[in-house]
């Protein structure tokens, strides 16, 4: 797993060594140095810088959500787990609410001031791979093994439309800055842009 800081100056990585450890590294993209490295428990799925880049949340097999210091102070924070792999993670543009998804075929959103699980939205069936805020931070789409785009209010969980037109797997979604577009992309090899 990969994320690159919204300055774009640090590179995090989930990486695998041998002998068998697990390590959450950050590179300094300006001199390719290694600028930092803390044990993780397990291999990561998913990573996601925080907006202001101050933080990091990982997640992967073992199911649990770690919110990280990227000064790497002290431990993770450890959200509450989700049934099987989290696959993906997202930041809302303010940094509060991170959405995260994965195989028990929920939505989940939790509020990081509050430290507390807002909801876990329910309407796709099987593995969802992919969720994304858009730039509002009102709206969170996510996509997965059903096909389907769902798009919700993140303030309500309320489902506000679906978008249909893949065939096979979800596994990637990308919102443009204005948050007019969003690009889906999977297993069919092509890339789908949908106004919203």
């Amino acid at each position: 797993s990969l994320a690159i800081s919204p300055d774009g100056k640090t590179l995090a990585a989930v990486t695998l060594t041998f002998p068998p450890s697990v390590s959450l590294q950050f590179w300094n993209l300006a001199t390719w140095t290694r600028t930092r490295v803390a044990a993780a428990e397990l291999v990561g799925a998913a990573l996601a810088f925080s907006p202001d880049g101050k933080t990091i949340a990982s997640a992967g097999e073992d199911g649990v959500v770690r919110i990280w210091d990227v000064a790497m102070d002290k431990e993770p924070k450890r959200g509450a787990a989700h049934a099987g792999t989290v696959w993906s993670l997202a930041f809302s543009t303010n940094g509060r609410l991170l959405a995260s998804v994965g195989d028990d075929e929920l939505v989940h959103i939790w509020d990081l001031y509050d430290q507390r699980e807002m909801y876990a939205l329910k309407g796709h069936v099987g593995t969802i791979y992919a969720v994304a805020f858009l730039p509002d931070g009102q709206r969170v789409v996510s996509a997965g093994a059903d096909h389907l785009i769902r798009v919700w209010h993140s303030d309500s969980g309320e489902e506000l439309f679906k978008l249909d037109g893949h065939l096979l797997r979800i596994a990637s979604l990308s919102v443009r800055a204005d948050g007019r577009v969003l690009a889906s992309a999977g297993d069919e090899k092509k890339i789908l842009l949908w106004d919203l």
